[in-house]
């Protein structure tokens, strides 16, 4: 659910002398290469997984709140299980207990959100053959990471949406697709109410940012693949191929809205008639059924 987090202390010099007093972090500090004065700042440190940095105006923390639990209470490195809102609350309660901080008073500036889902196909096969655009537009990054990985990124104004093999990145035995939202301007966040880390603890404030979050992933283009299905006439399969082409869609959106609404509401046609969102329907469906069990994990939830 919630992943890396990047929050501002509000009151930094309470901060700093609460870290300092604890005795829990080694700081590093910069020097001057010509006296070979330790300078104040920038200070540098690490509570866990978690960066902490300290400025003369500013300290702030960054780093995923899913690794430091399973630094935390696992001694395992890794972020490929699920994290509920239970475990959130445990480590936002470590996060205070060692650092002092107060929750209301901090100031998130980033924000990660996702979700690891089951799925029955090679994540690999669903990212390279049907994870195509987000909103007629190619991705930003399509990476494979030397063999470890397969990953693409859509990098939007204020967002990315990222979706990536995490069995392949973790070596895992089960077939797990990472589908997560990275917001990067604050304006967003504020939009959901989220302002500080007591926010996250909201079960609310979760929920206005899990449907945020589903409005974007809708807007991705996960088409089933269609290239060997005898039912679709040679007509209707050349405009498929050409509508799942970025390429053609770069000269689309270039023309008139009523030229554009045309060729996207042909496409819609095309997708329903054919029945090509089957997966999409299935990931969005896991998504949501996930959702509820990391949000609600006192109850027992009936497998679909």
């Amino acid at each position: 659910m919630i992943d890396n987090v990047r929050f501002f202390a509000i009151n930094k010099d309470e901060f700093e002398q609460n870290v300092r007093d604890s005795g829990i972090m080694d700081f590093k500090a910069p020097y001057c290469v010509n006296t070979g004065e330790v300078l104040d700042y920038p200070k540098k440190g690490k509570l866990w997984n978690l960066d902490v940095n300290i400025t003369k105006c500013t300290a702030f923390l960054n780093g995923s709140l899913h690794k430091f639990y399973n630094y935390y209470f696992n001694n395992e490195e890794h972020n490929y299980n699920d994290f509920n809102y239970n475990d959130l609350l445990r480590v936002i309660s470590e996060i205070k207990f060692y650092t002092g901080i107060n929750p209301l008073q901090t100031k998130i500036t980033n924000l990660e959100f996702g979700f690891n889902i089951e799925v029955d196909k090679d994540p690999q096969e669903i990212i390279d053959k049907c994870v195509m655009m987000f909103n007629h537009k190619s991705p930003s990054k399509n990476l494979k990471y030397g063999g470890r990985g397969d990953y693409k990124e859509f990098e939007l104004t204020d967002y990315n949406i990222k979706i990536y093999n995490k069995s392949k990145q973790y070596g895992t035995s089960k077939y797990i697709l990472r589908v997560e939202i990275k917001i990067r301007m604050k304006r967003i966040l504020e939009r959901l109410e989220i302002f500080n880390l007591n926010d996250l603890m909201d079960k609310s404030k979760l929920s206005k940012l899990f449907w945020f979050f589903i409005d974007k992933i809708e807007k991705l283009h996960i088409i089933d693949e269609f290239e060997h299905r005898k039912d679709i006439p040679k007509r209707d399969m050349d405009k498929l191929v050409k509508y799942t082409s970025s390429f053609h869609w770069a000269i689309i959106l270039r023309k008139p809205q009523k030229v554009k609404n045309i060729h996207i509401n042909e496409f819609e046609k095309l997708i329903r008639k054919y029945n090509l969102d089957e997966l999409k329907d299935e990931i969005l469906l896991q998504l949501l059924n996930k959702f509820h069990q990391l949000l609600e994990p006192e109850l027992k939830h009936v497998e679909t």
